[in-house]
């Protein structure tokens, strides 16, 4: 069984800093005059994919940092580096107190992959939803981080 707890929107974040000293990119042709921090998958880095009005473009920035892990890439960003792509769920802590800042795209949808649905799930086996310890725990995680709209 596959469950959605919530929507995994992924956001762009930068520093008061590196928004202060380069400037903060309104537009999809200034966004790629940045520094950007990526993710680098086993394969490779994960390039970050913007929608315009003509469809789908994958973004080659210029690579400031990449990393596999996603706490070095909120270290680097909220040290000024560059521009992250992060999970809103990760930094809303630090919008909030001001050590980042959201960057909006005004011409363009910039996101992690082209899926649209993407989301945190609970998986668990259906039959062992009959064991009533699975079934605490599954009724607890989803009554607690289901997002209500």
């Amino acid at each position: 069984m596959a469950r959605k707890l919530t929507a995994n929107q992924f956001v762009l974040v930068a520093s008061p800093h590196y928004v202060e000293t380069h400037g903060r990119p309104t537009t999809l042709g200034e966004l790629k005059q940045h520094k950007a921090l990526l993710y680098r998958r086993p394969d490779g880095l994960l390039h970050w994919q913007a929608k315009t009005a003509d469809g789908w473009e994958e973004l080659r920035l210029n690579l400031a940092f990449a990393s596999n892990q996603g706490y070095a890439l909120l270290d680097q960003a909220l040290a000024g580096t560059g521009i992250a792509l992060l999970a809103e769920w990760g930094v809303a802590n630090q919008i909030g107190d001001g050590g980042l800042v959201r960057i909006v795209i005004d011409d363009a949808d910039v996101a992690i992959s082209r899926n649209a649905d993407s989301g945190i799930y609970l998986l668990y086996e259906r039959p062992k939803y009959g064991l009533k310890k699975i079934q605490v725990a599954v009724d607890f995680l989803l009554s607690a981080l289901v997002e209500h709209n």
